[in-house]
């Protein structure tokens, strides 16, 4: 059987999670909130590469389109170059999927 690698990755002091790339890569994310129904509903996912990073004044924003229903939209960077990871202060972890024994 074959032995999972770790990922490595960069994290910061607020949790924030980024891997190294070429370019700055995001995601981009609309969810459906429908209270009456109970149930939550991922629309889309799309990423998007840039050379430059991107400023945000806000990272979500939220749309009631009705009583009962709600709009998510978030953006959130996922990958940085390994200069902008170094300059603003993510330290090298490693994320391991560990099993759990039965």
């Amino acid at each position: 059987m074959a032995k999972s690698t770790p990922q490595i990755c960069y994290q910061n002091g607020n949790g924030d999670i980024l891997y190294k790339s070429d370019t700055f890569i995001y995601e981009l994310t609309i969810t459906h909130i429908y209270k009456k129904e109970s149930r939550v509903e991922l629309e889309s996912c799309r990423h998007i590469s840039s050379q430059v990073p991107l400023k945000f004044k806000k990272t979500y924003l939220v749309k009631k389109l009705s009583k009962w229903e709600t709009e998510i939209r978030e953006i959130e960077m996922i990958g940085a170059p390994k200069q902008y990871i170094e300059n603003n202060g993510f330290r090298l972890t490693e994320l391991t999927n560990k099993k759990s024994k039965k």
